[in-house]
């Protein structure tokens, strides 16, 4: 559609430059600092021709942001585009080739904590009206993401109040490598705390380690993962006999773009965190440690 790809090449500097901004903008979680951004999204819905609302749910003070086309009608939206604000902490700096901070571009590629997770969709959601001649569209952007928290959730009963009731369609714009992903994995945290006896370091055996017995925990949750690892689902779909084959030629054509048959979910099973002791000379009678287990589908 060359309407499309003109509408795109004209729009795509806007967009990076408002990726770059939202780079620029920390929404990290833990702790939770999405309010600059969030704000800074709905100022430019405003600017962009948008009638953008902030939502003050679940958190006060980290806001969502709820947009749709100012020309539109409720009773025209049929298709929510969703994203979230948030993104994880950038970790230890000196692991850093670049300020995490900078949305620079080096080698036609934008730089930073949340470039690909997920601020270059949420300025493109931000434009996608000047690219495509839509009026059903309605634009989500979440906090909480990245913890599980209830943003998406929250906007969503907003909507209801609103009388939002057609909807039809939701698209997440996480990144897939521009493949289209029909499900996803499911996540449980779960806080392991092993119990052990104090005792000065000194005499170890008038005490119980529970930092040794806590690697020892970890070793069979390894074991486990290994286990369940061997087992997988596919993320695609074949045809369930040959006399559906030829009315389902086009679905399959279909579904070689959107997922190969080789993709697979795979449950996994990782210790994430880990903590124990209170000084260098007792044995420990505690320690904690949290696995993130994924989940198939």
């Amino acid at each position: 559609m060359p309407c499309i790809d003109d509408a795109l090449d004209k729009e795509m500097p806007s967009i990076i430059d408002d990726a770059i901004e939202l780079i620029r903008i920390p929404s990290r979680n833990p702790p939770g600092e999405e309010r600059r951004c969030a704000e800074y999204i709905h100022s430019r819905l405003n600017e962009l021709g948008f009638t953008s609302m902030l939502i003050h749910e679940p958190y006060a003070d980290r806001p969502q942001v709820l947009a749709y086309p100012s020309d539109s009608r409720f009773d025209e939206l049929r298709v929510v585009l969703n994203g979230h604000i948030d993104t994880v902490p950038e970790g230890s700096i000196e692991r850093w080739s670049v300020d995490p901070f900078s949305g620079i571009i080096k080698d036609g590629k934008i730089y930073g904590r949340g470039s690909a997770d997920m601020k270059a969709a949420l300025a493109i959601m931000m434009h996608i009206c000047r690219i495509v001649d839509r009026r059903d569209l309605l634009l989500s952007f979440a906090i909480g993401e990245e913890r599980a928290e209830p943003g998406t959730s929250t906007i969503l009963k907003h909507v209801r109040r609103l009388g939002i009731d057609r909807l039809r369609y939701g698209i997440v714009m996480e990144p897939t490598s521009l493949r289209i992903a029909t499900c996803q994995m499911g996540a449980i945290w779960l806080k392991v705390r092993v119990k052990g006896r104090a005792t000065h370091a000194s005499i170890p055996y008038a005490g119980i380690n529970a930092i040794v017995r806590a690697c020892k925990a970890i070793g069979a949750f390894e074991a486990y993962a290994r286990d369940i690892s061997k087992g997988s689902i596919s993320n695609s779909s074949n045809s369930s006999n040959s006399s559906n084959n030829k009315s389902s030629n086009s679905i399959s054509n279909s579904i070689s773009m959107i997922s190969s048959s080789k993709r697979r979910c795979i449950p996994r099973c990782s210790v994430t965190m880990i903590a124990g002791g209170v000084k260098e000379n007792i044995v420990p009678d505690e320690c904690s440690f949290t696995i993130d287990r994924r989940v198939a589908p």
